[in-house]
């Protein structure tokens, strides 16, 4: 996926800053999962901007600064945190990818959230989910 047809204006703005931001890796959700992918970028303490668009054309971004998740954006209004964005990425099993490999101060630094963390409470959030609708199912 080719990084300049992502449309949230957020990605935009940090990409057109004049910062470089260099493509890295992209691909297909279905061959490299979400958790795999994040795993990567958090050991190997990488710094960009993971960019996602899903089979229903949503799209999705995280910052990443040395492996943490400092920064998300999300063309869904009720995605407002990186929790919230990090966990809807978890549940997409088919989608797009690029990893924008970025220079250090390029994406926004904050109090960051480990990769590792937002991974494990995703999967926890989606095996509880599985559990309610499996009872609502009466099984």
């Amino acid at each position: 996926m080719d990084h300049r047809s992502f449309h949230l204006a957020a990605v935009h703005e940090l990409v057109e800053e004049g910062k470089a931001f260099t493509p890295v890796l992209w691909g297909e959700l279905s061959g490299l999962p979400l958790t795999d992918l994040l795993n990567v970028l958090a050991h190997g303490q990488r710094t960009g901007l993971l960019l996602v668009r899903g089979p229903d054309a949503s799209e999705r971004a995280l910052g990443v600064v040395k492996g943490s998740v400092t920064w998300a954006a999300s063309s869904a209004p009720e995605e407002r945190t990186v929790r919230e964005v990090a966990f809807a990425l978890v549940r997409l099993q088919n989608g797009q990818f690029t990893f924008l490999r970025a220079q250090e101060g390029a994406v926004p630094a904050g109090e960051g959230a480990s990769a590792t963390e937002l991974l494990l409470e995703g999967l926890r959030r989606l095996d509880e989910e599985s559990r309610v609708a499996h009872t609502r199912r009466g099984c």
